[in-house]
């Protein structure tokens, strides 16, 4: 029997191929047409979202664009809007958060709700409701995955068509996940099941008949999680959200010199991180958001490789960042550096396995404590570095830093 963080059912929503789905939200007639949105994969350009259509021609998630061609030779190439994507994936979750249930922001886009009903009707009236909602008023379909733990309904999820709830029962549960390949569990990844099946370890009834105690010492807390996955246990807690943290400036006169906004923004960030510091957090997705003059704005979101607990990690991605929205653009009048997906640090970090990596990490996080310190002592300004030394001279410093026209959040 599955073990659940709680009694009742929980519903994982999700949109399939969200990046197409929130262009068809945005442009309707796009539903009527085939089409695909590309991203970069390890071997070039791949499909990552595709519509409808384009779907039922062949075309699926990981194909590169060529292959897309062949399967469906009037296949349009569209560039995909992660404004757009970050708008459908809020207001979905704004919808959700207006249900009676328990609701979990994912960092993958999905939702997570826990719905405290016993019965399995119950969670699929809960599941029709959500997917009417979500079609009339975002115009978003959903696929959705119901179960006793989160590992169910998140594998669920995957399988069920769209506009459609797949509810696992009591009787079924472990049957369901042993039909999975070790891929599809969470927390696993290439690299992790090609060791594993160097080690006999080909599916979910070899994950479970081995030892738990040489799955953890192998691979350490994953081991341990992937191997109560496979005797249908999900012993993780639930998520927590923690709100984005986000500084923003005002430019008056707007501005275009590219010093003058890449300093702003590591100043920003900066101070984001200092904010992030100061509660445990970390964030696992960057975003810079410029305003132009003639009140239209542009942002870009790039998801970090880890939680960064530095900002030296993060200003070298900001000048990428800025070219990329710059690129045909007049004068700036404003700017904001938001982090999202804020996790919370865990101080306790396994070792490194190699010293000179950890040495480098020991010496950052001296010069991080002594940074504060300073700061702490005689004001935010007290240290200007990187590229924020560019707007020395140029704009005024006070003792909370470089001030324009700076929004209300800009206290910490």
């Amino acid at each position: 029997m599955f073990s659940a963080a709680r009694t009742g059912r929980f519903l994982q929503v999700r949109v399939p191929h969200l990046a197409a789905a929130a262009e068809i939200a945005r442009r309707p007639s796009l539903g009527h047409t085939s089409f695909i949105v590309s991203g970069a994969g390890a071997r070039g350009s791949v499909v990552v979202a595709a519509s409808p259509l384009a779907r039922r021609a062949g075309v699926r998630c990981g194909l590169n664009l060529a292959e897309a061609r062949q399967r469906c030779p009037e296949v349009l190439l569209i560039e995909g809007d992660p404004e757009c994507v970050r708008r459908s994936v809020e207001a979905l979750q704004a919808l959700l958060r207006r249900q009676p249930w328990a609701t979990f922001p994912l960092a993958s886009g999905d939702t997570l709700l826990h719905l405290p009903v016993a019965e399995d009707a119950a969670a699929f009236e809960a599941a029709d409701s959500v997917a009417l909602q979500a079609r009339s008023v975002l115009g978003l379909p959903l696929s959705m995955g119901a179960g006793s733990s989160w590992l169910l309904a998140e594998l669920a999820s995957r399988r069920a068509p769209e506009n459609s709830c797949l509810l696992v029962c009591a009787h079924g549960e472990l049957p369901f996940v042993r039909g999975f390949p070790l891929r599809a569990l969470p927390g696993m990844d290439g690299s992790l099941a090609q060791q594993l099946q160097q080690l006999g370890i080909h599916d979910m009834e070899s994950m479970a008949a081995a030892p738990r105690q040489a799955m953890e010492e192998g691979f350490g807390p994953r081991g341990a999680l992937l191997h109560a996955f496979a005797h249908g246990r999900d012993p993780r807690a639930l998520p927590q959200q923690e709100p984005p943290l986000e500084r923003s400036t005002a430019f008056a006169p707007p501005v275009q010199d590219r010093g003058v906004l890449l300093g702003m923004a590591a100043h920003l960030t900066e101070r984001c991180m200092r904010a992030a510091r100061a509660r445990g957090l970390a964030p696992t997705v960057l975003q810079l958001t410029l305003h132009n003059s003639d009140g239209g704005s542009v942002s870009r979101s790039l998801r970090l490789r880890e939680p960064m607990r530095h900002e030296a990690n993060l200003i070298p991605l900001l000048g990428p960042m800025l070219r990329a929205l710059l690129a045909g653009r007049g004068s700036i009048c404003g700017l904001r550096v938001s982090f999202l997906q804020l996790q919370h640090c865990d101080s306790e970090r396994q070792a490194e396995l190699f010293p000179q990596q950890q040495e480098q990490e020991s010496r950052r996080e001296r010069l991080e404590a002594a940074t504060e310190a300073l700061r702490t002592k005689h004001g935010f300004n007290a240290v200007v570095r990187g590229p924020a030394v560019e707007l020395m001279g140029r704009l005024p410093l006070d003792e909370a830093g470089f001030r324009l026209r700076l929004q209300a959040d800009e206290s910490t």
